[in-house]
């Protein structure tokens, strides 16, 4: 067969331009020689904490790690009663494939009074990444695309071993579709919350000049550690417009988080620390360095975190800097 020669090579060469093409979109030694010196680099015991579980294959586990319970025993339902199609073997081997990496770079087993640490395929790729890729359980969501295209080809095989009539298919296809799609929880609501609407951000926003504005409790994330607290306050940023010393920023370099708790002044207004003598000089530093313009205290954040005394104290604080324009 020299037609199916020609048929397999001309795949072969749309599959190495299709490689070359997403090599050239986003270059992979560029991205394998990238200096990632001074970003944070996650452990492998830190990928862990972010793995799939062994167990969350025939249990629901929590709202990331799990692929429910009909999956696996409907793929080996369809293993056993559907006919081979043409190329269900490439889906099960995807799905096989995520499952593997998304184990993370090791998985404990107890056979004996001791567990065996045994070491999975995650750890190249984290190698590979420089420790920038921390959670290995998304993998499962292709393992789950993976196994329902399986279900479905070799669904269909089965089902036509039965004189059906194609709205009855349909009607079960359907059924089916639906049974995963509940089993995998996509139809549970979302967390929302919905932020106050403050009408002093709106002031601040006719302000011309380049200033910060300082958010009251101060937090910032860095993906794996957090510094303080309430960074979800960078939400208003986008009305006033105004640099804010918070957020959230995955893989910020340790020294950030470092540079933050050298100050009495930012641990005090993070939660962390109490304020002491120095905290007064040390904003009037910032306030030169950073050019602080506003301050904003969000007293409902606060007395969440706080104790009643030490949110007392914070007005009384800010008060003896009349440079500021603040607000609570």
């Amino acid at each position: 067969d020299r037609r199916r020669l020609l048929w397999m090579g001309g795949r072969l060469v749309a599959a190495g331009a299709l490689l070359a093409g997403l090599m050239w979109l986003y270059p992979v030694s560029r991205a394998v020689a990238l200096d990632r010196g001074d970003r944070l680099r996650n452990t492998l015991d830190t990928a862990h904490a972010f793995s799939f579980h062994l167990s969350a294959l025939i249990r629901y586990w929590d709202n990331d790690s799990s692929i429910g319970l009909t999956l696996v025993p409907l793929t080996i339902l369809a293993g056993i009663l559907g006919r081979r199609q043409k190329g269900d073997w490439v889906w099960l081997a995807i799905a096989a494939g995520s499952v593997l990496l998304a184990l993370g770079p090791y998985v404990f087993l107890e056979p004996y009074a001791a567990p065996l640490r045994l070491p999975m395929p995650y750890r190249f790729l984290h190698n590979l990444l420089g420790g920038q890729y921390r959670t290995p359980v998304r993998f499962a969501f292709l393992a789950v695309f993976g196994l329902s295209v399986f279900v479905a080809l070799r669904g269909q095989a089965a089902l036509e071993r039965f004189w059906l009539s194609s709205r009855l298919r349909l009607g079960l296809a359907c059924c089916l579709l639906l049974l995963i799609i509940a089993d995998y929880r996509l139809l549970r609501p979302f967390p929302i919350s919905i932020p106050v609407d403050y009408e002093a951000y709106y002031q601040v926003e006719q302000d011309p000049r380049d200033v910060v504005l300082l958010e009251v409790p101060l937090g910032v994330d860095r993906g794996v550690a957090m510094f303080g607290f309430a960074q979800q306050l960078t939400y208003y940023q986008s009305i006033h417009e105004k640099r804010v010393p918070s957020g959230a920023h995955s893989r910020l370099p340790g020294q950030v988080v470092d540079y933050y708790r050298s100050y009495n002044f930012l641990r005090a207004i993070a939660g962390e620390a109490a304020l002491e003598p120095v905290a007064a000089d040390e904003l009037t530093q910032l306030t030169e360095e950073w050019n602080i313009g506003y301050v904003f205290m969000h007293r409902d954040l606060l007395g969440r975190m706080l104790e009643q005394e030490y949110l007392q104290q914070l007005p009384l604080f800010f008060a003896t800097h009349p440079s500021l324009c603040y607000w609570q």
